[in-house]
């Protein structure tokens, strides 16, 4: 895929319009670029979650490495996606961090104390192979590390009360990441959503000490890493609660490297605000969170000029897990562990972050109507136009492009993006194009070199066949598009399948194509070439025949609220859930496998995902059992929860 060290980037979002009568109308837009009129620094697109093992274990496969490859692929070189947050969240089983505290020096940590078998498993697993993909694209990957918060009364008094130990905590996953993966941190938040924690986390007056204590040991230790802040709800939040507070306090700026926010309530007039004290100060702006549901082009938009973002989030997770899809994630891992789908706006979000790539600097963008709104970027002086309609068509006149051979990109209701015929646009010409309703276009500059295809789309029907059940045929279908225009040709083959399996393809040299004879049950890939000619490009399906109906899947067994418990607590909640592949309806019951003596648990709603459990009236470990029914398989997975003995609440080292 060819790479671009420049561009400019417009982007114009059109809103529908309507006469006095009702009827609809065709606007005529003309937009005006003003490179004089310079703005933010864009540093790039993520996803606010690394997928975890309580999600992974929504899957029969622990973790699909080639399917995964496949994600990470999309992601990065289709996507445009380079930025990953690690959120260390301290619930049972996988992502306990530091349970209790690891010594009573916090300048000095104990391995023993630390779950380093989580940090190996994330950076081997996502960051590593990410890191690799974004780097080969001549970019920086950028990873930040996010601590989740305990809830409201979980807070162990040993990290409550000793700004040195949280930051301990924090510095620790930074220190073995870098020393044992080479993954260089870029920044750290101190604490996630710190208002929907304990009470005492909203007041700035805590948090402040953590920051300098932490940027202290970073910067001690030689490290480029700086603290991402507030990490907010939401932008009210974030100015009111936490940087307004803080905004004269310059020992507590200097560690700063990033401002930040969540989109969950109230963003404005707080934005400006946030970006006014942002750019007094030279930081940049970030929304790193936001529901996936929620996330529109247009909230791109306003974040981009009201909040001046450098970094911008476009879903909560990147990689959702079940039986259906995860319609807040990026993308979703289908529960067989075969195959995934793209969130419902991944085209219409592509159409922008493909092409503005970091470096690109935002730039004044004038409209003749205000119907239409409009941004600009510049990065080396070769210009990108994104146009963005409403519900009805729409011409729009360009000016200020680069001189230059510019490719045509959109994406309409949603779709998958289609590639039109390339452009030439000459000097101080303007570049008029033609805008369905409710579409996405992208103008891009582009070398003359033909360009692969791009492959939008490539499955099977069936996510799984029922082998038990005589399922043996299915349906692959591929959708792609080409930068030049040239015809594709598709061309299936098997690439592996079960012995015994006499594979026929019905069609095998078509865009789609029935397939049977899949009678053995077992794995089989299939591979699709996508050709224009020139290149070629291939995507392999996978597909799974099972023998026999598969088992409900139990997964995210773990404690929560407190996460910790420190006698004299007595009680937390038990949480679950349950997917079943093939659609049976399952039952689910808690129940108690061993407790110390002398303790009376009771269970309060045993046959549900989650219950309230109290009576864990002594210190020790407990053994809980989930267990799942489907009418035909029986299945379990057990929850160790410990009591811990009090502690010292006194204040241990600070800096």
């Amino acid at each position: 895929m060819a790479r671009r060290s420049s561009f400019w980037i417009l982007l114009l979002m059109c809103v529908a319009g309507t006469s006095a009568t009702g009827d609809r109308l065709v606007e005529r837009v003309v937009i005006t670029v003003d490179r004089s009129d310079r703005h933010q620094t864009i540093l790039g697109w993520g996803a606010d979650q690394s997928p975890t093992g309580e999600q992974m274990s929504t899957m029969l496969d622990p973790y699909p490495v080639k399917l995964f490859d496949q994600l990470y692929d999309d992601a990065v070189d289709v996507f445009g996606f380079n930025s990953l947050r690690i959120l260390s969240h301290h619930h049972p089983p996988d992502r306990l961090w530091e349970p209790v505290n690891d010594n009573a020096d916090p300048l000095v940590a104990d391995p023993a104390g630390f779950n380093f078998a989580w940090l190996d498993l994330v950076a081997q697993r996502d960051l590593l192979p990410l890191k690799r993909r974004v780097e080969a694209n001549g970019e920086r990957f950028h990873i930040y590390l996010s601590m989740g918060n305990f809830g409201p009364n979980g807070t162990p008094a040993w990290l409550q009360n000793s700004p040195a130990e949280w930051a301990e905590y924090l510095f620790t996953a930074v220190k073995y990441l870098k020393e044992q993966h080479a993954i260089d941190v870029a920044s750290v938040a101190v604490i996630n959503e710190p208002q929907f924690a304990a009470s005492t986390y909203a007041n700035a007056a805590f948090i402040a000490p953590i920051v300098k204590a932490l940027g202290e040991r970073m910067t001690q230790a030689g490290y480029a890493t700086r603290i991402q802040f507030p990490e907010a709800f939401d932008p009210r939040m974030a100015w009111q609660l936490q940087i307004a507070p803080l905004r004269n306090d310059n020992d507590f700026w200097r560690h700063v490297g990033m401002i930040t926010y969540h989109k969950y309530g109230v963003d404005d007039p707080y934005r400006a605000s946030i970006l006014e004290l942002a750019q007094a100060r030279g930081i940049p702006v970030g929304q790193t969170e936001q529901d996936g549901l929620l996330a529109t082009v247009q909230g791109l938009y306003d974040d981009l000029v009201i909040g001046g973002v450098s970094r911008w989030g476009a879903s909560f997770t990147m990689v959702g897990f079940g039986a259906e899809p995860d319609r807040s994630a990026l993308y979703s891992v289908d529960a067989d562990g075969h195959s995934f789908t793209r969130h419902e706006r991944f085209w219409s979000f592509r159409q922008i972050m493909k092409y503005v790539r970091p470096g690109a600097v935002r730039i004044g963008a004038s409209s003749n109507t205000a119907s239409v709104r409009a941004l600009a970027f510049e990065r080396q002086n070769q210009t990108t136009a994104v146009l963005i309609s409403g519900s009805v068509p729409t011409t729009a006149e360009i000016y200020g492009l680069a001189p230059g051979l510019y490719g045509v990109s959109r994406s309409v209701y949603q779709s998958e993006s289609q590639e039109m015929a390339p452009r030439t646009v000459a000097s101080g010409q303007a570049l008029t194009v033609e805008l369905p309703a409710n579409t996405v276009l992208t103008v891009y500059p582009r070398t003359a070199a033909n360009l692969s295809p791009v492959v939008t789309n490539w499955k099977s029907s069936l996510r799984f066949l029922k082998g038990w059940a005589g399922e043996t045929r299915t349906t692959l279908s591929a959708s792609a598009t080409d930068p030049d225009g040239d015809t594709l040709t598709f061309v299936w083959r098997t690439l592996t399948a079960p012995q015994g399996a006499a594979v026929t393809f019905a069609g095998p040299q078509g865009a789609s194509t029935s397939v049977s004879g899949l009678t053995v049950p077992g794995e089989y890939v299939f591979a699709v070439d996508v050709s224009d000619g020139p290149h070629k490009v291939t995507r392999e399906v996978f597909l799974r025949s099972h023998a026999v109906n598969a088992a409900p899947i139990i997964h995210s067994v773990h404690q929560r609220e407190p996460d910790v418990i420190t006698w004299p607590a007595s009680s937390t909640g038990l949480r679950s859930g349950v997917v079943d592949i093939d659609g049976n309806s399952t039952t689910v019951t808690w129940s108690v496998i061993s407790q110390p003596g002398g303790a009376n648990v009771v269970i309060a709603t045993p046959n549900k995902v989650g219950s309230a459990v109290s009576g864990l009236t002594a210190i020790g470990d407990y053994v809980f059992r989930v267990t799942a029914r489907d009418g035909v398989n029986t299945t379990f997975k057990d929850l160790s929860v410990k009591v811990y003995p009090p502690g010292p609440t006194l204040i241990i080292k600070r800096f």
